[in-house]
């Protein structure tokens, strides 16, 4: 099985902030998604929130990681006060699945981010946001592979030596 840099008890806090950060950027902020993006990474806070730094995936809400990521850059905190919303946003959408992208695949925000674009995700959520994530998983592996970016597999592949331990 692959080795993940968090437990799977934090994904749900984890893509639940990265969704409201991107989600309170966007649409009360009015920062443009991959502006946010580049903050996120720029900040340290997406290379901290990837390993699994307990303060970033569980322990601030998403505006306060939007506050994080621009205190980090020396940039003003905007005036909007913190807004969280029932109805969720292809943004919000889109930070949840990647959230949960990071953390199965154990890849750097930064490459995954490199390769497909916060914008192709958000416009990913009328095909994708209705349907089970693994189908997001394999819609960003298959993007991914365009850009020449190789995903470890989900599951552990079985070969004759596995097999082996198995008996």
């Amino acid at each position: 099985m692959m080795t993940r840099s968090y437990s799977d008890l934090y994904i749900e806090d984890a893509q639940e902030n990265l969704g409201n950060m991107f989600d309170y950027a966007v649409n009360t902020c009015h920062i443009p998604i991959e502006e946010t993006a580049a903050y996120f990474m720029d900040s340290g806070v997406a290379d901290q929130f990837g390993k699994g730094n307990p303060r970033y995936v569980a322990g601030r809400t998403g505006c306060e990681l939007l506050w994080d990521c621009l205190w980090e850059l020396n940039i003003e905190q905007p005036p909007q006060p913190p807004a969280l919303y029932a109805e969720k946003s292809p943004e919000y959408w889109a930070g949840w699945a990647l959230a949960y992208y990071q953390w199965l695949k154990n890849i750097p925000f930064e490459t995954i981010l490199e390769a497909v674009p916060m914008k192709k995700i958000v416009r990913s959520y009328y095909p994708l946001h209705e349907a089970d994530i693994r189908k997001f998983v394999e819609v960003m592996d298959a993007w991914m592979a365009e850009k020449n970016v190789h995903t470890p597999r989900s599951r552990q592949s079985w070969t004759p030596k596995n097999m082996e331990y198995a008996r």
